[in-house]
């Protein structure tokens, strides 16, 4: 493992392998050490902000603060104060001098979070910084030079928002001189037993439950998983997995992964996308009957009408929580009905 590697993984947690990966982290190293804005473009939970310290941190800035603020708090009318401060007696409230964000930023990096959602205004005033490189406090006649990186992030297709007339375009082409699109967790899945074990070895110590692991039936639940929430919704599953089970393995059953429904590929014919639906339906109603039976599959017999071999083949299908030993089913307990129950089930 090289310098920058061990850096960002040992620092920063920046876990994976996959292509996707590496290319975004190849693109992070190179432009690191250039005195350019750059733009960060990802969906929710892809970790842009992670990525905007790993810029900052292998860039000459290292050594001074990484300020981020989140764009989306921001009111225009509170904009430019938080960015540039104010003097003393620079308007009614102001009974004190009060030090903005590009002074705390000074010699590192200022980072600009959901920059899609800056009102026009407050556009106005981001694109007169990046295009003088100077700014002033309110109230104050001294002007200051813009001594620090500035990098954005959007969850938005800004240049989509451009042509809707939304975004400023003269400001788009200031933030997008070097852009980087940062992957959805789905099109890394290579990296998800990666992220899972660190996440695990992370939170584990903190609940108590050093040493705790997923189950392989688990890793192929959350790699079949879409994860709308990217990274960060894996780290949340994977918390709290660790606080629902009670012992060292988590179990399938442990992970709340909603149901997404079906995602079939543009050839599927009609009697495939058929089977993996009715899979996906059978895999949902026996896991609530699961829950509303409590696991006691003589319950679940009764109520569903089904024998107990029946289910127990079901359930082991599905990867669903087995039964307790003492309900070992038995040949006689079979109907001749049910001799192949499953035939008719899925075809």
């Amino acid at each position: 493992m090289d310098k920058v590697e061990n850096l960002l993984v040992q620092k920063l947690n920046l876990i994976g392998k996959s292509p996707a990966f590496s290319h975004v982290m190849e693109q992070c190293t190179s432009v690191a050490p250039h005195e350019t804005t750059v733009l960060l473009s990802g969906e929710t939970g892809t970790g842009k902000e992670i990525c905007a310290r790993a810029i900052h941190e292998l860039s000459q800035h290292a050594s001074g603060s990484f300020i981020p603020v989140d764009c989306a708090s921001l009111p225009e009318a509170l904009f430019a104060n938080e960015l540039f401060g104010h003097d003393r007696g620079a308007f009614t409230d102001a009974h004190e001098t009060k030090q903005g964000l590009l002074s705390l930023a000074e010699g590192g990096t200022f980072f600009l979070d959901e920059v899609e959602s800056l009102s026009f205004g407050s556009q106005g005033v981001l694109l007169r910084l990046l295009e003088n490189r100077t700014w002033r406090p309110l109230g104050s006649q001294k002007f200051y030079s813009l001594k620090c990186r500035v990098i954005a992030a959007t969850n938005q297709d800004l240049l989509g928002l451009v042509l809707a007339k939304t975004f400023r375009p003269d400001l788009y082409y200031r933030l997008s001189v070097n852009v980087i699109s940062l992957p959805p967790l789905k099109e890394r899945r290579e990296d998800i037993p990666l992220l899972v074990q660190h996440f695990l070895s992370q939170y584990g110590p903190t609940y108590q439950k050093e040493g705790i692991h997923l189950s392989k039936e688990g890793i192929e639940t959350l790699s079949d998983y879409s994860f709308p929430g990217n990274v960060r919704e894996l780290q949340n599953i994977l918390q709290q997995a660790i606080i629902r089970t009670s012992g060292s393995c988590i179990k399938t059953e442990d992970l709340q992964v909603p149901s997404t429904g079906c995602k079939y590929p543009s050839d599927c014919s009609w009697s495939e996308a058929r089977r993996q639906a009715l899979l996906a339906w059978e895999k949902e109603f026996l896991s609530k009957m699961l829950s509303t039976s409590s696991g006691n599959i003589s319950e679940m017999s009764r109520k569903l009408k089904l024998s107990r071999q029946v289910l127990y083949r079901l359930l082991k299908r599905h990867n669903l929580k087995p039964p307790s030993p003492n309900e070992t089913p038995t040949p006689s307990s079979l109907d001749k009905k049910d001799q192949n129950p499953l035939k008719p089930v899925i075809k």
